[in-house]
């Protein structure tokens, strides 16, 4: 699909410039972190217009229900509108909060696949230099 075809765009364009970072810049941003931008930012920017589509559609049919409430009730859809009107604050500090949330959970799942890359790098220098069966011992030995 198009969404599909615009985040794969941007995945290999971030990977090819990540590539192409100094040793310097990749140590400056942890690897949890890019994985993160990767998974959500160019979601969010392939969605983008399918959301300015829903925009739209979604204050063509406020209007539309509106007019149609104002031909059959009159006066009375002045309360509907008002109600609306009301809901329309809540639901943005509703989004606001879960906002907020989704920022934690980044934050925790960036500390969580930095601490996994850590853990694969640490087994990856454990195996090229064949140090498990001294690990090993080492291991058995702390948990006597």
């Amino acid at each position: 699909t198009g969404n599909q075809m615009i985040m794969n765009g941007l995945n290999f364009r971030i990977y090819k410039h990540a590539l192409a970072l100094t040793r310097r810049a990749r140590q400056a941003t942890p690897t949890g972190e890019v994985v993160n931008y990767m998974g959500t930012d160019t979601d969010t920017v392939a969605e983008f217009v399918w959301v300015a589509v829903e925009m739209v559609y979604s204050l063509v049919m406020i209007v539309s229900v509106a007019a149609l409430l104002f031909q059959f009730i009159g006066p009375a859809a002045f309360a509907a509108v008002g109600i609306l009107a009301l809901l329309t604050p809540i639901s943005k500090v509703v989004g606001s909060r879960f906002s907020k949330l989704d920022d934690k959970i980044m934050t925790h799942r960036d500390e969580r696949v930095s601490q996994i890359s850590q853990t694969l790098g640490g087994i990856r220098v454990v195996k090229f230099f064949a140090w498990g069966t001294k690990i090993l011992d080492e291991i058995r030995g702390i948990r006597r």
